[in-house]
């Protein structure tokens, strides 16, 4: 091999063998927080609060990595490429399926099962009469926001019936298999903080899941014990991580000055 090109994959591979990995080396505790310099400070701190925290450090790792690992699975309203399609093919490329799928957002699980079933047992797909299906629209959800978007919902051209019911389906779809992952995220041996952490349905829609799980576990340890107490058994179990993401304003309050360091 005598171009560079070809020989990219080789070299790369050579750099990766010799390149010398970088090992981290933490600062020691003492060098970082204030109540570290004294040299005992550990065999001070109550074994409960040392047991309970090593507990709830365990749950909370675990309560973030279910959620993790159920989002990496999350789809839904997964027809919304179906229904762009067919506004494609009708040249209305300008309607936003968002504003569509919007219409809905205020209705239930139970109103999403029960127009469903309506739509299959009254054959929405064969309703020849444009008003007949304006009617059935406004019999299921007693709405006149749906004024504006019945031109879009009864327009049949180019399987259209399918907006309507591909809406529908993905709401019910939706609240259906919210219940189911969130059991799935709950074991029977799950312990009381380990739940109170994965309380909630919404939890996995959220965006900023990690921000409320982080919330929960700061206010159960709150319940529990003096905060800064918990930041000694975090630091002590070196578990700096938790420390920053639950304990933030402990570590800012038990930090040494920069000019001190």
């Amino acid at each position: 091999m005598t171009s560079n090109t070809e020989r990219l994959p080789y070299l790369t591979e050579q750099m990766r063998k010799h390149t010398v990995k970088i090992k981290p080396k933490p600062a020691p505790d003492r060098d970082l927080f204030v109540f570290a310099r004294d040299h005992d400070w550990k065999e001070q701190i109550p074994s409960e609060a040392m047991e309970y925290m090593r507990g709830m450090i365990v749950d909370y790792e675990t309560a973030l990595k279910r959620i993790r690992l159920e989002r990496m699975n999350l789809n839904y309203m997964t027809r919304k490429k179906d229904i762009g399609r067919i506004l494609f093919s009708r040249a209305q490329t300008d309607v936003s399926i968002e504003s569509l799928y919007a219409l809905f957002v205020d209705y239930g699980a139970e109103d999403f099962r029960n127009a469903r079933a309506a739509i299959r047992e009254r054959q929405w797909h064969l309703m020849r009469d444009r008003f007949q299906r304006e009617v059935f629209l406004y019999e299921l959800f007693r709405r006149t926001s749906f004024i504006d978007a019945s031109p879009i919902l009864t327009d049949f051209r180019c399987g259209g019936y399918r907006i309507f019911g591909d809406i529908i389906c993905d709401y019910d779809d939706f609240f259906r298999n919210r219940g189911v992952r969130q059991e799935r995220m709950r074991r029977e041996d799950d312990s009381a903080d380990l739940r109170a952490l994965l309380d909630g349905n919404d939890l996995l829609y959220r965006s900023n899941y990690k921000e409320k799980v982080r919330h929960r576990c700061r206010e159960r340890i709150r319940c529990r014990m003096d905060a800064n107490l918990a930041l000694r058994c975090a630091i002590a179990l070196g578990k700096r991580r938790f420390a920053l993401d639950v304990l933030d304003r402990e570590v800012y309050e038990n930090a040494w000055e920069r000019t001190e360091l």
